[in-house]
C-alpha cells in the first residue's frame, strides 16, 4: 500500500460530496481591487463562495444555503464554507 507523507489521511466519519464545477466559484483574491464577498458582488452578481448544509450522519443529503447579512444571527452547525483563492479551490468546516 502506497502512504503519502505529504496528505493527511481522511478522518474517520468523513464523506465527500459535490459542490459544483470549479469554474463555478470565481477567484476571491483582489478582484479590480476590491475583495470578493460571500453573497452578491456588486453587479456581477457572482458570489464569492458558497456555504453548504452537510449533514453529520450523511453527506449526501449535503445542500447549498443561501448567505445573510451579518446582523442576522444563524445555527452554523455542521457548515462548510467552499471557495477559490489564487486558483485553489478550498473547503472549510465549521466544527
Amino acid at each position: 500500500m502506497f502512504v503519502n507523507p505529504f496528505r493527511m489521511p481522511s478522518k474517520s466519519g468523513t464523506e465527500w460530496f459535490s459542490v459544483g464545477l470549479a469554474s463555478s466559484y470565481p477567484d476571491v483574491a483582489l478582484d479590480d481591487n476590491e475583495p470578493r464577498i460571500c453573497g452578491k458582488h456588486g453587479s456581477k452578481d457572482q458570489p464569492g463562495c458558497k456555504v453548504f448544509h452537510v449533514p453529520r450522519n450523511d453527506a449526501s443529503q449535503a445542500k447549498e444555503v443561501e448567505v445573510v447579512p451579518d446582523n442576522v444571527v444563524q445555527d452554523l452547525t455542521d457548515q462548510v464554507l467552499v471557495f477559490n483563492y489564487r486558483g485553489t479551490i478550498h473547503a472549510i468546516d465549521h466544527v
